[in-house]
């Protein structure tokens, strides 16, 4: 596939994830994945997911990433959100970093709660929701540590939900945007198993 194919694609996935968000209207055009959308700009119906592919084992949290957040010198609010991340308490976990980023929004610590909370929504496997909060991180801190892992878990979401061809675009993002990123490793990895 060519570099301007990928691109192509790629400002796609982009679109539909906006419309997902309900930032913009969806596209005239039928969606990468060949569902249609209505004329009235609706996001298109959910495609049923094929039943002879394996969705892969759900990874779990990587404890070493949640002890670099907890050694941090962070607020106490913030803090708290992590542990509860770290206890398996998602829904908490969600509604914590979200009180935190209601009154830090400014916050260099911003991205990463973003991040967390689309881990949290990971992990509940509410694959949708994990998507769309990666996916802030991506658009409101591209420059941000965190970038190059959200993309990748949209990645990982899209390929738990069995929509493979929307896992390999943002695999291929990875490796686009953030070349030199550990993730880019891990997106070049995934997209030759898939």
């Amino acid at each position: 596939m060519g570099s301007a194919s990928v691109t192509t694609r790629l400002d796609e996935l982009e679109a539909r994830v906006s419309v997902l968000e309900g930032h913009r209207p969806a596209p005239s055009t039928t969606p990468i994945d060949g569902a249609t959308v209505s004329s009235d700009g609706a996001a298109p119906a959910p495609l049923p997911v094929a039943t002879a592919t394996p969705v892969p084992p759900r990874p779990e949290i990587a404890a070493s990433d949640l002890s670099k957040e907890e050694a941090r010198d962070v607020p106490d609010d913030y803090r708290r959100g992590i542990t509860l991340v770290r206890q398996g308490s998602y829904d908490k976990a969600i509604q914590s970093l979200r009180d935190f980023l209601r009154t830090n929004r400014e916050s260099p610590l911003a991205p990463n709660a973003q991040y967390w909370i689309g881990e949290s929504y990971y992990m509940l496997a509410d694959y949708y929701q994990a998507i769309l909060n990666f996916n802030q991180v991506r658009q409101q801190h591209p420059k941000s540590d965190r970038a190059p892992a959200a993309v990748l878990k949209i990645g990982l979401s899209f390929q738990q939900m069995g929509n493979k061809s929307e896992a390999k675009l943002a695999f291929q993002k990875v490796l686009n945007d953030y070349p030199s990123s550990p993730e880019a490793a891990q997106a070049r990895e995934k997209l030759q198993g898939l």
